[in-house]
């Protein structure tokens, strides 16, 4: 693996990304899409978690959806919503 930003080949991959909340809880970040945002509810939530790639030569970071491929049909359902 390889940075895109720098080109270095020191990336450290599977890197957890979180969130520090209330009470010092510590969760996931997570990114969201809704089937049917116009729902009340049962909007037809899709979480996928962010991971994250660090670059150890120029600290670049790349977050990505660990399920991009279910965020993508969430969102392709939703269009149909609209």
């Amino acid at each position: 693996m390889q940075c895109t930003k720098c080109q270095s080949t020191d990336v450290i991959d599977d890197v957890r990304v979180v969130d520090h909340g209330d009470h010092h809880a510590v969760r996931d970040l997570t990114v969201t899409v809704f089937r049917k945002p116009t729902a009340l509810v049962f909007k037809g939530t899709v979480y996928s978690d962010v991971k994250a790639r660090v670059c150890g030569a120029c600290g670049f970071i790349e977050l990505f959806a660990v399920d991009a491929a279910g965020l993508l049909e969430g969102a392709r359902e939703r269009s149909q919503h609209e």
